[in-house]
């Protein structure tokens, strides 16, 4: 039918030794990012099919990232959040490819993670729903938990959703 033919592979991004987990694309640079089992977070340049810069330094498996570009004053500014399998959340300087700061996040894993504009939202293997602030890192809310693992989020406005494995949706305002 029509548009069968509409999206082809241009290409192929290699450099992850192991599973990929999430991408995250940063309209502004042209640039994806991707995080793996591999314990690091690969900077791609998509349009010449290349590794930019690789963020390691991870403790074990990334599962999950987040980009922070409030306030950068170049493309290639801002903040890159990362989350283990340890259930460590990082904070790397894209442009300086320097960690800035580590902390603990959850206790397990690190399944969601998405940067709102009012906060950088967590979730984990503990089943909870934690609210950074993305310039701090300061914990602004602990949610109640869910039941087990939280893996995604999606923000409408003020109002944001967490899924967990516990067939469970929840609404948050």
């Amino acid at each position: 039918g029509e548009g069968d033919d509409q999206y082809q592979c241009k290409g192929t991004l290699s450099g992850h030794k192991r599973a990929v987990w999430m991408l995250q694309y940063d309209e502004e640079a042209g640039r994806l990012y991707s995080c793996c089992d591999d314990k690091k977070v690969i900077c791609w340049d998509v349009a010449e099919l290349r590794t930019i810069k690789v963020f390691d330094g991870h403790k074990d498996k990334v599962y999950r990232e987040a980009l922070y570009l409030d306030g950068r004053e170049t493309p290639e500014g801002g903040s890159l959040f990362a989350g283990d399998s340890t259930g460590t959340i990082y904070q790397w300087d894209i442009a300086k490819k320097e960690l800035m700061q580590s902390w603990k996040g959850h206790e397990g894993s690190v399944w969601g993670m998405l940067m709102a504009t009012f906060a950088l939202i967590s979730g984990g293997l503990d089943g909870m729903v934690k609210l950074w602030d993305p310039r701090t890192r300061g914990l602004i809310r602990q949610l109640y938990r869910h039941n087990q693992s939280v893996c995604s989020f999606s923000v409408q406005a003020n109002v944001f959703y967490s899924c967990a494995v516990d067939n469970i949706i929840k609404v948050w305002d």
